[in-house]
């Protein structure tokens, strides 16, 4: 018999020990400061080494992923004027121009210095893009 063994048969005859002595109740009280808060009892404690090794495992990794409870996972989406490169539809909203209008510019200089190709889909660079309407007096 190991070492951690050995101790894991103390700790469960210590606790059966309580068990018998009624010491052991449903629920426990913690105190904080001012404040009394009851926390739920814990699972039934393990039977083997194995399922010893698995709580706690699983109670290490729920506290240390506690502290990121409250990390803000919002997105937040970057207005259009501050992007680089717009798709079709937020150029078509950008620039006041329809979104036909949008592919028929595309259709006609595909290799345009103002697109950016990714795969199949196209982007528009949008300052060289305003400097292309800027140019024009018709589009």
């Amino acid at each position: 018999m190991t070492d951690e063994m050995k101790k894991l048969l103390k700790l469960m005859l210590a606790e059966e020990e309580e068990n018998e002595a009624g010491q052991n109740r449903p629920y426990s009280r913690k105190t904080t400061g001012n404040q009394i808060t009851e926390h739920p009892k814990a699972s039934p404690k393990p039977e083997t080494l194995e399922e010893y090794r698995k709580a706690d495992m699983e109670r290490a990794r729920k506290e240390m992923y506690t502290s990121h409870e409250c990390v803000n996972t919002e997105v937040t989406e970057v207005p259009l004027w501050a992007k680089y490169a717009l798709t079709l539809p937020e150029a078509a909203e950008y620039f006041h121009l329809g979104y036909n209008k949008l592919r028929e510019i595309v259709r006609k200089d595909k290799y345009a210095e103002y697109l950016l190709w990714n795969g199949g889909r196209v982007y528009i660079k949008r300052k060289l893009f305003e400097e292309f309407l800027n140019s024009k007096t018709e589009v």
